[in-house]
């Protein structure tokens, strides 16, 4: 003869179960989500060293402006990074997992935007870094010279060219880690 004790035990455990599993899976999908948010950036600045790079191999007086244009960014991708995951923490629903070129632009709100700065003293200090840093990068006098670079020698370049190549299989690696989130 069962024991109703261990029945309704069972019945207890299995309701719960079904209760929390959205609980679970919107866990999961933030995880998910922030490891692509995490993938992603890490890609980006690793395109913008390699990037740095060649600009300094081929034109080495464009020392300055490549390490500042690579440093704005970085510091711009990194601060799209921690908003999306303030989002993914506050209002997932509005995360989408269709193609990686929605996922990074989501919409945000002046209202996202406050309370992404009272959030953490780091979300202010970081735009307040991105605003030096795009003063320093439009302000540089190197930029004719280094527009002029870019058009007539790095784009038609085998190094910028390769480094496009790469930079597109990261991101279709990264798409498919995205659409696995949804799933």
């Amino acid at each position: 003869m069962p024991v109703p004790h261990f029945k309704t035990s069972v019945v207890t455990a299995i309701a719960l179960l079904l209760a929390f599993t959205p609980l679970a899976n919107a866990s999961d999908l933030a995880t998910c989500l922030k490891k692509v948010a995490d993938e992603d950036l890490n890609q980006k600045i690793s395109f913008q060293g390699q990037m740095r790079d060649i600009i300094i191999s081929k034109q080495a007086d464009l020392n300055t402006l490549a390490t500042l244009q690579h440093d704005f960014q970085v510091a711009l991708g990194k601060n799209r990074s921690n908003r999306l995951k303030y989002l993914v923490d506050h209002n997932i629903d509005r995360i989408s997992t269709n193609e990686l070129s929605q996922f990074r632009n989501f919409d945000w709100t002046e209202e996202d935007q406050e309370g992404f700065l009272k959030a953490d003293t780091y979300n202010q200090e970081q735009l307040s870094q991105i605003f030096e840093l795009k003063r320093k990068n439009q302000n540089h006098p190197d930029w004719p010279k280094m527009r002029e670079f870019m058009e007539k020698h790095l784009r038609g370049s085998k190094e910028f060219q390769d480094l496009m190549k790469t930079f597109a299989g990261t991101q279709a690696n990264t798409e498919s880690q995205l659409k696995s989130c949804s799933n």
